[in-house]
């Protein structure tokens, strides 16, 4: 009869000494006990995700983020946070951009994106145009001069859309907020190599 424990993530196999024949110094599990915890190690494969899946870090307003997986959908306020996507390669991600982008040759397609605040508002977010896209991710910039408005944000959209709030204007923390948006787009080594930079 097999036995079975969660230890740490890992599924580990206990087999009675009965169900184990010893041939020559090797263990070999009768052929139906070893098909049994083969099936039983398939439908742990298949049902639970590898925890090595999971994205956390701390966003410029101190909240701990975590994300099942990196965003496939991704919102941005800022016209600096949409450099920073292309930068790092994920401007094919973008469903949601911010008003004031225009230049078609740094941001090509971007007439094909829908703007979620206008071009001279930037922190008048159209809450129901965001909802009705869904982004995976929202990426808001952390403005100390809109500090309510960040705030109102995060309240409005978070938890259903989850929002990161990043800061992609201060020198000292820029390098940082280029490594966690590397993580929130899949796009690590790009990120890293821009904050080596």
């Amino acid at each position: 009869m097999s036995e079975t424990k969660k230890s740490s993530g890992n599924i580990v196999h206990y087999l009675k000494k009965n169900d184990i024949q010893y041939f020559g110094g090797s263990m070999i599990a009768d052929r139906k006990h070893a098909l049994i915890v083969l099936l039983f190690i398939s439908l742990f494969l298949v049902v639970i995700p590898a925890s090595g899946d999971s994205i956390s870090f701390t966003d410029a307003l101190g909240r701990e983020i975590t994300l099942d997986k990196p965003a496939e959908r991704i919102g941005f306020q800022f016209y600096g946070v949409g450099e920073a996507l292309k930068i790092v390669g994920a401007w094919d991600k973008v469903v949601a951009r911010d008003g004031y982008i225009s230049d078609e040759q740094f941001y090509p397609g971007f007439e094909n994106i829908p703007a979620i605040n206008p071009e001279s508002g930037e922190m008048d977010l159209d809450y129901e145009k965001i909802v009705e896209i869904h982004p995976d991710v929202m990426v808001i910039q952390n403005e100390e001069w809109y500090a309510d408005k960040v705030k109102e944000a995060v309240e409005t959209l978070d938890p259903e859309i989850k929002v990161v709030v990043l800061d992609f204007v201060n020198p000292n923390t820029m390098a940082e907020n280029f490594i966690k948006l590397g993580q929130i787009t899949g796009n690590n080594q790009k990120a890293q190599e821009f904050a080596d930079y």
